[in-house]
C-alpha cells in the first residue's frame, strides 16, 4: 500500500470507501452462504427421510422400541407425510427468510445506503420477523403435531409441545429498539446539517 493510499484511507472519504469495500466483500460472502444454506437444507431433508428406516435396519432388538418413538415418514399415511414434510419445510423456512432480509440489508449497505431511512426498513423487517416468528412457529408446530396425532401417524402418548423461543423474540425486540435509536440519530444528523 502506497503512502497516498494510506493517506486516502485516513480521510473520511477514504474510510467511507473502505467501509463500502468491506460491505461488498460481505455481500459476495453471503452469496456463498446461500449456496451453503441450500446444501444444508437438502442434506437435512435427505437425512429426515432416511434416518429412521436406516436405524431400524441395523438396530439390536432392545433399541427398536426406542426408535419407534422417532417420527418415521416412511411409515406414515399420505396425509401424515404431507404434514410431516410441511412441518420440516416450515422449520427450515425461518433460516431462508431471515437470511433474505439480512442479505437485502447488506446489499443496501454495499451500495452506500447505510445511515438512511431506507436501511431502517430492513432492520425493522428483521426485528419484526424475529419477534413474531417464535409464536407463529409454536402455533404451527403444535397444530401440525396435533394433526399428525389425529391421523395416528405419531403415537398417541407423544406429548404435544408448545415451546416458544423467547431468546429469538428478545433479539427481535432488541433490533426494533436499535432501529428506533438509529432513526432518532438520523433525524438529529439531518437537523444538524440543516442548521449548518
Amino acid at each position: 500500500m502506497s503512502d497516498a493510499e494510506r493517506a486516502l484511507g485516513s480521510t473520511p472519504q477514504g474510510s467511507s470507501r473502505n467501509r463500502l469495500r468491506k460491505f461488498q466483500q460481505l455481500n459476495r460472502l453471503l452469496w456463498l452462504c446461500w449456496l451453503g444454506l441450500l446444501i444444508w437444507a437438502g442434506l437435512l431433508f435427505r437425512r429426515a427421510g432416511l434416518a429412521v428406516p436406516a436405524e431400524f435396519a441395523g438396530a439390536p432388538p432392545e433399541a427398536i422400541n426406542c426408535l419407534r418413538l422417532l417420527p418415521n415418514p416412511a411409515g406414515m399415511s399420505l396425509t401424515g407425510k404431507i404434514l410431516y414434510w410441511s412441518l420440516l419445510a416450515f422449520e427450515v423456512s425461518f433460516f431462508f427468510i431471515a437470511f433474505l432480509i439480512l442479505h437485502r440489508m447488506v446489499r443496501k449497505f454495499a451500495s452506500g445506503r447505510i445511515f438512511v431511512f431506507d436501511t431502517l426498513t430492513g432492520l425493522k423487517s428483521l426485528g419484526f420477523f424475529l419477534t413474531v416468528w417464535p409464536f407463529i412457529q409454536a402455533a404451527v408446530r403444535y397444530g401440525l403435531q396435533a394433526a399428525l396425532k389425529a391421523h395416528q401417524d405419531i403415537p398417541p402418548y407423544w406429548p404435544l409441545h408448545f415451546n416458544v423461543n423467547f431468546g429469538v423474540a428478545a433479539m427481535g425486540l432488541f433490533l426494533l429498539a436499535l432501529k428506533a435509536v438509529m432513526e432518532n440519530a438520523i433525524d438529529i444528523k439531518a437537523d444538524n446539517e440543516l442548521t449548518i
